[in-house]
């Protein structure tokens, strides 16, 4: 009698939810990653970079300078320098006012966007359980990349991630509208929009050209089966989008730097040494998948890693399964379905680890287990997320009960937060341990800057960051 009671309350009160409850419940556990960092730690390319983006030097020539901002390896990269420089403003207001933090105000701002971004998804697009919309969230929101991943560092991931989330939102939409039926042509307010989104996702990072390419190739894979002018449209902005930027890359951005800095950007980093990739091909491909894999596992409630590559491939294959159970009432409907079936799995899982794979070619370290938790595959994580709302979709018309689906999400949910001490610990233990030792130390100095009586400790007496902030007080 109380479960029945429990459910009908429970029902009742998930009508009501809406976007400001997911709103606010992202801002709830943005508060808890932020408590959690407790100050959070100084990466050691900050200690660079924190000063130079708050020199007086020009704006403009710090965002071209790559001697300074990617240690002399051009990246075309510029626009996710300016957030990195927004960071470091709001990072300069911390110290000014005496509560210094090396946390990145951008990632958790473009975290709770696109938070509410995969609710909506979840809830408004494809009609699942409000409170099945809020267990995504609250699996994305504990997932390490998100949750443990707020440190200042370098925001081109985060807003490549943002602007994934949107075209994965936008592309859904316009294919699920003509497979409804709906043959009205996208505005061209929205093909503009289109447009500036998967040329920022090129211009924020290199991981956001590939996904640029990816989306391309799903377009692609569409086009094969469906003439319809739109998704030839959005095919062609694709197209340009990369050429406009490799235009950028090659032409624009190495004369701004020319022009504002005196030399020519070093393009050494713009090829990739295929022929080690040949050479040990089995070998990278491994690290591709378990990297994947890794990211799926995190998401989704830190399941033994043998356990994660069969919930993957059940994942995978289910869709399958589901055809076959529910036939679709027409030959078209059944096309369409296997037509999406076929361009999600290649682009969202093959794809995705042929990145994950040249990734791990160019920067070996990426296979060290703290490095493997945060950063580089928060994109992978948001795409896992929004296909994960999908999945839950097909159970749901599988006649699943909503209340298994929410119960499973809460199991998963509670495999995250159990599993944060051991992410941590794992930091605490890589690569960056003299950092999480040292940066305290850094922090308290930061915010006793003004005591007359101020004797920082030998740890932090030649630190950069505190060396600047202490003669910009003088």
């Amino acid at each position: 009698m109380a479960s029945n009671k429990f459910l009908q309350w429970a029902e009742q009160a998930g009508g009501k939810i809406s976007l400001i409850h997911a709103l606010v419940i992202s801002l709830i556990f943005a508060g808890f990653s932020i408590a959690y960092h407790q100050g959070g730690i100084l990466h050691p390319e900050m200690e660079t970079r924190l000063p130079f983006y708050l020199s007086d030097k020009p704006l403009l020539n710090k965002l071209y300078d790559s001697r300074i901002l990617d240690l002399d390896l051009y990246r075309a990269r510029e626009l996710s320098y300016f957030f990195d420089f927004l960071d470091s403003k709001f990072f300069e207001l911390t110290v000014n006012i005496g509560r210094p933090q090396f946390l990145s105000i951008i990632h958790y701002l473009f975290s709770i966007a696109i938070g509410c971004i995969l609710w909506l998804f979840a809830v408004r697009e494809l009609k699942l359980n409000p409170w099945t919309g809020m267990g995504l969230l609250a699996l994305f929101w504990t997932s390490p990349s998100i949750f443990l991943g707020g440190v200042i560092f370098r925001n081109g991931k985060i807003g490549v991630t943002l602007l994934t989330a949107l075209l994965y939102l936008f592309i859904y939409k316009v294919i699920s509208a003509r497979q409804a039926g709906d043959e009205s042509p996208i505005s061209r307010k929205s093909s503009i929009l289109y447009f500036l989104m998967l040329l920022g996702l090129s211009l924020l990072d290199e991981q956001g050209l590939y996904l640029n390419i990816t989306v391309v190739a799903f377009l692609a894979i569409w086009r094969l089966g469906y003439r319809n002018s739109d998704i030839y449209m959005m095919l062609l902005l694709g197209v340009a989008s990369i050429l406009l930027h490799e235009f950028y890359r090659y032409i624009i951005a190495p004369q701004l730097t020319l022009m504002l800095n005196g030399y020519t950007p070093n393009f050494s980093y713009q090829t990739l040494p295929i022929q080690k990739l040949l050479q040990d091909l089995p070998a990278y491909l491994i690290a591709g998948i378990y990297l994947y894999v890794e990211t799926f596992r995190f998401l989704i409630g830190n399941p033994p890693f043998a356990v994660g590559i069969i919930l993957l491939v059940l994942a995978i294959f289910f869709p399958i399964f589901y055809a076959r159970k529910y036939p679709a009432e027409s030959a078209a409907s059944l096309a369409f379905f296997n037509l999406t079936f076929l361009a999600v799995v290649t682009t969202n899982c093959l794809m995705v680890i042929a990145m994950n794979t040249l990734m791990v070619l160019r920067h070996p370290p990426l296979m060290w287990p703290d490095v493997s938790r945060v950063y580089y595959w928060l994109p992978t994580n948001v795409m896992l997320a929004l296909t994960l709302a999908i999945l839950l979709k097909l159970l749901s018309n599988a006649r699943v009960s909503k209340w298994l689906i929410l119960s499973t999400l809460l199991v998963a949910f509670a495999g995250n937060i159990a599993a944060l001490p051991g992410h941590k610990a794992t930091f605490l233990a890589g690569h960056m341990q003299k950092y999480f030792q040292s940066s305290p130390v850094v922090l308290d100095a930061l915010a006793s800057l003004d005591h007359p009586s101020n004797d920082p400790n030998p740890m932090v007496a030649n630190n950069p960051v505190y060396l600047f902030f202490k003669q910009k007080g003088n």
